[in-house]
């Protein structure tokens, strides 16, 4: 199982996702919408004004 962060490019935090499969992007942002309580990630996306996200491996 790896840990990975999952923030904006300016280096806000947005959630952790902990998984045994390298994640997609897709499922990166699925994450966090359903962390923040959207019902996907276009709504999320849409409503919080999230146009890009990063990723790393937490160690």
């Amino acid at each position: 199982m790896m840990t990975y962060a999952i923030f904006t490019p300016s280096g806000a935090m947005l959630a952790y996702l902990t998984t045994a499969i390298p994640p997609t992007l897709e499922k990166l942002a699925d994450h966090c919408a359903e962390v923040a309580g959207f019902a996907d990630r276009d709504e999320w996306m849409e409503t919080t004004g999230v146009g890009e996200i990063a990723y790393a491996p937490v160690h």
